[in-house]
């Protein structure tokens, strides 16, 4: 897109040096693979990651529960990564968004892992067949609106023995062989270093001071430590102090739960 862009608007082809890094990036990708890199290593979630690979290892059916925003896709894409060289066929991203019904899940994965789906038979019983034999993580992100027909999941585990599936969900599939870690807000030490992060992408070199920390620690409190609600603060930095931020933040609370 950016090689397209560059030559209809620019009449340029990207330097060598970009040209350079692209091909090391691509040879650094696993063929077994269709992960997005994360833009950031994760802030806070050391505890968490390290039990969701134990469950994994344990489980073959691990649910990631939390709220929105609650950083349940970075987790589970930072715990894949780092579990590639477990899965001889590799660990795979299905997302989920806007999919809907069973005949839409079964169609994500197929299309996700470049399945061909022929004829009549059911959609679950050809990804039963074409999974039996290999060895995948696969990662199901954002299943909350098609918990209801989870079911097909326990046909999938049943008919390749060496598949794992870790899910990020806002509710409990309910099944039987379901695994569950509830993701909750960041430790407030975390919450401060997420605020710089992120305050530093709209005003470089930005550093907290004491004060500040104060009123980000207020903020981390107003908006109980969720990942997404500390991201959409800091961008405000550029234009507001600290203390204004989470004003501002404490008022909307109050008209929400009025």
């Amino acid at each position: 897109t950016a090689r397209s862009v560059l030559r209809e608007e620019m009449g340029l082809e990207p330097a060598p040096e970009t040209k350079a890094q692209l091909a090391k990036l691509m040879s650094s990708m696993p063929a077994s693979t269709n992960l997005p890199l994360l833009p950031d290593p994760l802030i806070g979630r050391a505890s968490e990651e390290a039990a969701l690979v134990e469950m994994i290892a344990r489980g073959r059916l691990v649910t990631l529960l939390g709220p929105g925003g609650i950083g349940k896709s970075g987790l589970a894409l930072a715990v894949g990564r780092q579990r590639l060289a477990d899965y001889d066929d590799g660990v795979w991203f299905v997302n989920l968004a806007g999919v809907q019904g069973a005949e839409g899940l079964y169609g994500a994965i197929g299309a996700t892992l470049e399945i061909e789906f022929h004829g009549s038979s059911p959609l679950l019983e050809q990804l039963c067949l074409a999974l039996a034999q290999e060895e995948r993580l696969l990662i199901m992100d954002n299943f909350e609106h098609l918990a209801t027909v989870g079911e097909g999941l326990l046909a999938l585990l049943e008919a390749a023995p060496r598949l794992r599936l870790l899910v990020t969900s806002r509710v409990r599939l309910s099944l039987p062989a379901e695994r569950t870690l509830l993701l909750g807000g960041l430790a407030p030490d975390a919450g401060l270093a997420l605020f710089e992060r992120h305050a530093r992408r709209v005003s470089p070199g930005y550093s907290l001071s004491e004060e500040e920390c104060t009123a980000v620690d207020r903020i981390h409190r107003l908006v109980d430590g969720l990942p997404l609600g500390i991201e959409l603060a800091a961008i405000w930095i550029e234009h507001y102090a600290c203390s204004e931020i989470a004003d501002s933040i404490a008022v909307t609370r109050m008209f929400l739960d009025s």
